[in-house]
């Protein structure tokens, strides 16, 4: 599946199901404004609102968008498969492992610089670390403003949307409860 059409695929499964996008979006923690722009491409994706939609339209996360499996508990500095959803969008790399019972997700994740995500919220919890460069965090009506070596972790039940406002790349290490 190419990565790049995950919003014709996610509003045909929408469509095939006979959902309206307030329906969709209201199980996924999501607007209707903003998933109507994830499924015409215009808004930036996460993986976790993904995995929102998936979980709202009751199909697996894999449907809609190919994500690499790490099966050894170890990964290793440049050799981890990098993937995006969309060409424009967020860089990722699996950190975690996935085995019978796994209840962690980690990420490694680059975010260009102007980028921003639409808001979300959803079952779990999430940590940031900011590796390299600055993003703004934004919780509810609350910006975080973290830059390397800053974190946050938060109840992801919560409203929340990452940005990052520089013109420079910034990297952040993301731990999610949420099933990827």
């Amino acid at each position: 599946m190419e990565n790049m059409k995950v919003g014709k695929q996610i509003r045909s499964m929408r469509k095939a199901k006979g959902m309206t996008l307030k329906q969709v979006a209201a199980e996924a923690g999501l607007t209707a404004s903003f998933l109507s722009q994830m499924e015409r491409n215009l808004s930036g994706v996460t993986l976790t609102s993904l995995a929102s939609v998936a979980k709202a339209l009751d199909v697996p996360l894999q449907s809609i968008v190919t994500l690499p499996s790490q099966t050894t508990p170890e990964t290793r500095q440049g050799q981890r498969q990098e993937y995006s959803i969309e060409d424009k969008n967020l860089q990722y790399e699996r950190i975690s492992s996935s085995f019978p019972g796994s209840s962690i997700q980690s990420l490694k994740i680059s975010i260009p610089a102007g980028y921003s995500s639409g808001f979300e919220s959803h079952a779990g919890e999430e940590l940031l670390f900011v590796l390299f460069g600055s993003i703004r965090y934004t919780v509810d009506q609350k910006t975080y403003h973290l830059k390397a070596g800053d974190s946050v972790h938060i109840d992801s039940h919560r409203s929340h949307q990452i940005a990052n406002g520089s013109d420079t790349i910034a990297e952040i290490l993301w731990v999610s409860t949420i099933s990827l």
